[in-house]
């Protein structure tokens, strides 16, 4: 009787789940197989609801930034941020890139990139931080200083942080061919070419020599060349930096955060 009741307790009692019907088994793993489904098409409803509100986003606001700086075209924008729903959810874009190509920027044209943080998606509003970087090919540069320059320009070539103005004078009726290096410097929304050295008819000259040898003659060369760029562009975009390299000049600014609502800052300003 004792080794009855002891091989019945080394059986012991059988597992619930061992215990349960495979019918009640069978419902347990459809309902998670159901949970899962679910999961997966809500995981993709979002995915798909937040590619659609981005694309729409992208749109609204290349509308926006055509506005704002008075491009002639919408620049394709590129949102920053991994989930574009959640940023809706605060009324702010975290970031975004833009890009121009011949872009129309006030009177000057150039190759556009944008960058800005903190942008209001309700297209109102102040903008955190904005920047953007033009660049501006080198015949258009070119006709710019020609119509700038206080003496007529026979040529105009870019180097690498410099530009070389070719001219002549007249000196007891022959004409002197003159070639003038200049050195970019901004001085608030003007661009100064400032002489850095000056060759007559092959001749180096610094300053001083060449007015002892031309008199007011060199008073016109030794000034430079000055450009107001605050009538060729937004009022809003306010320059920072100038580099020139043989393919042209790169001009990089900041945007002021108000520009996409005051109409002002979209116009032109004034020298």
């Amino acid at each position: 009787m004792a080794g009855g009741r002891d091989a019945q307790q080394e059986q012991g009692p059988m597992s619930a789940s061992a215990a349960a019907p495979p019918g009640r088994r069978r419902r347990g793993l459809v309902v998670t197989v159901a949970v899962i489904a679910a999961l997966v098409l809500v995981v993709a409803g979002l995915i798909v609801a937040d590619a659609v509100a981005r694309q729409q986003a992208r749109a609204a606001i290349a509308g926006q930034l055509q506005r704002g700086l008075g491009l002639d075209a919408p620049p394709q924008v590129e949102l920053g941020g991994v989930s574009f729903l959640a940023q809706l959810a605060t009324g702010s874009l975290e970031s975004l890139q833009a890009q121009l190509p011949d872009a129309r920027l006030g009177s000057i044209t150039g190759d556009l990139r944008i960058s800005a943080q903190g942008v209001p998606l309700s297209g109102h509003g102040a903008l955190s931080s904005a920047s953007l970087t033009l660049a501006v090919p080198a015949d258009q540069l070119e006709q710019l200083l020609s119509q700038a320059s206080p003496v007529p320009l026979d040529s105009v070539a870019l180097g690498n942080g410099s530009v070389t103005l070719g001219t002549s004078l007249d000196l007891l009726g022959v004409p002197v061919p003159v070639s003038l290096v200049v050195v970019p410097e901004l001085q608030g929304t003007t661009l100064r070419l400032r002489p850095d050295s000056v060759s007559v008819g092959g001749l180096q000259l610094n300053a001083q020599q060449l007015q002892a040898r031309l008199g007011d003659a060199a008073s016109a060369l030794t000034a430079g060349v000055s450009l107001c760029l605050a009538d060729r562009i937004p009022a809003g975009v306010h320059p920072q930096s100038v580099v020139v390299t043989p393919a042209g000049v790169r001009l990089d600014a900041t945007i002021d955060p108000l520009i996409l609502d005051d109409p002002a800052l979209t116009r032109p300003g004034a020298c």
